[in-house]
């Protein structure tokens, strides 16, 4: 029901639609919203299943406080009960030699594990770029609240290990343990000298939250947010949109700024955009 649908969602268990200014939205993985996905889980939630959100089955384990070892485990039962069944009836999951499991996002390529910790950073929140930047030298990844895309509210931040190929799960979930002990104890450091008399550091002021939801995001930049309203009010319209869902058509390369930390804004240039800006992927 709309009711267990928004009840998951609050509580951090089920994925959402993908806005479309997301890769996933952009791509019409949203289309047909939500005919084909579902999610499983026990009873106490802490084993989720996943279906077609974006792979056909993403497996969850989960729980409040900060036993990862026992969090762990019990993702390693899952892993090995699913292949267990795959193959019990004569099917297996897919997965190279070289690229390790095969899903749908290139990132997730190797070992596809993400394991993350939910962190009050009060200090780190002042300022997210930093935060992003200090993560990035720790092998990590922080994300909101909410997940990819999402703010932090209240400084509640999502912090997982960046890599997920060469290295193997049992690696990579140590990396996470170790590059979150280190943000704790810079996030002390930064609250004991703020306590001190410290000036507190400049916070960049957080756009305001759209209530339609293809109400296009804010980035802090007055020329490119203007720049990105025109390019969405000029878009033609597409069989396909909906309510909450617009095709966004660049009739130029984006002006990108200094916020941008995409593979776009590095790999983009002008002949690159001529010469795909006219092919429709979908």
């Amino acid at each position: 029901t709309s009711e267990q649908e928004d009840a998951l969602q609050a509580g951090g268990f089920l994925f959402q639609k993908p806005g479309p200014m997301q890769l996933l939205g952009a791509a019409g993985a949203g289309r047909d919203w939500p005919e084909g996905r579902g999610i499983f889980h026990n009873d106490a939630k802490t084993v989720l299943c996943w279906c077609n959100e974006e792979d056909q089955c993403r497996i969850i384990a989960m729980e409040n406080g900060g036993d990862v070892k026992g969090v762990f485990e019990r993702f390693c039962s899952l892993s090995h009960a699913i292949k267990g069944a795959a193959e019990a009836n004569g099917k297996k999951l897919m997965e190279s030699p070289n690229l390790g499991f095969l899903g749908t996002c290139p990132s997730n390529l190797g070992t596809g594990l993400r394991a993350s910790v939910m962190i009050v950073l009060p200090e780190l929140n002042k300022d997210p770029h930093k935060l992003e930047e200090i993560c990035a030298g720790f092998d990590l990844q922080p994300r909101g609240s909410s997940g990819e895309h999402s703010a932090a509210v209240g400084a509640k931040w999502d912090i997982s290990n960046k890599q997920r190929i060469g290295f193997s799960e049992v690696e990579l979930v140590q990396k996470m343990i170790d590059g979150v002990g280190k943000l704790i104890a810079l996030e002390e450091e930064l609250a004991a000298a703020a306590a001190g008399g410290a000036a507190p550091a400049k916070t960049p002021s957080a756009p305001a939250a759209g209530s339609s939801s293809y109400e296009l995001p804010k980035i802090g930049d007055e020329a490119f947010d203007g720049w990105l309203t025109s390019q969405l009010a000029a878009s033609p319209a597409d069989v396909k949109d909906t309510d909450d869902f617009r095709y966004l058509t660049f009739s130029e390369i984006p002006p990108f700024t200094e916020l941008h930390k995409s593979l776009m804004r590095k790999n983009l240039t002008p002949e690159l955009f001529a010469q795909l800006k006219d092919i429709k992927s979908s």
